[in-house]
């Protein structure tokens, strides 16, 4: 058995251009489907649902259109909008996450009825759900999704500051995932 050092050393002229000729070949741009005409697939629709949201010139959401200041086109033909609905009934899922760092000891209660009083008036009964999340030196689920507001309360009431790491400061929400040194906050843990 022969020893080569340079593994083309032992390729003739021949064999050499022969190799140039398949990399060439190998190398060269394979025709893609985009390339090629796509066959054009129909299929009857019977109602098709188009979202919008309108806004005015300062940014301000626009809720009260009719359905007359709207028109839909399909490749450049007029389409009849037969339904029009203003969606606003859609279910919301929400998750609360709440700071119990020490740096909140003196207005936790307030956060605590803000929240309760925001659960109460925005989410409806049997329609929309919440979590809540409370986050200081760990994050901890308080209450998983649900649509409960006695669950929800019974969550919130759970609020506590936290008394760990009483002599370091927060981080100001940064995450700091190194146990004992300083008493940050994990907000980006939570989110």
């Amino acid at each position: 058995m022969k020893h080569f050092p340079n593994s083309l050393s032992f390729i003739s002229g021949r064999g050499l251009c022969l190799l140039t000729v398949l990399l060439a070949v190998l190398l060269l741009p394979v025709p893609t489907l985009r390339s090629q005409q796509q066959p054009k697939i129909s299929i009857e629709v019977k109602v098709v649902t188009v979202y919008a949201t309108v806004r005015d010139k300062q940014g301000k959401l626009v809720s009260d259109l009719p359905q007359s200041a709207f028109s839909l086109e399909e490749d450049g033909r007029p389409q009849t909008i037969r339904y029009f609905d203003r969606e606003s009934g859609l279910p919301l899922t929400l998750g609360l996450l709440v700071d119990t760092s020490l740096s909140q000891r003196r207005v936790l209660g307030e956060e605590r009825s803000a929240s309760n009083s925001f659960l109460v008036h925005l989410l409806r009964q049997d329609k929309d759900k919440a979590f809540v999340i409370h986050f200081d030196r760990e994050v901890e689920l308080l209450q998983d999704l649900t649509a409960s507001r006695t669950k929800l309360e019974d969550a919130l009431d759970l609020l506590e500051v936290s008394q760990q790491g009483q002599s370091g400061s927060t981080t100001g929400g940064q995450s700091r995932r190194g146990g004992s040194r300083g008493g940050g906050t994990l907000l980006y843990d939570a989110v």
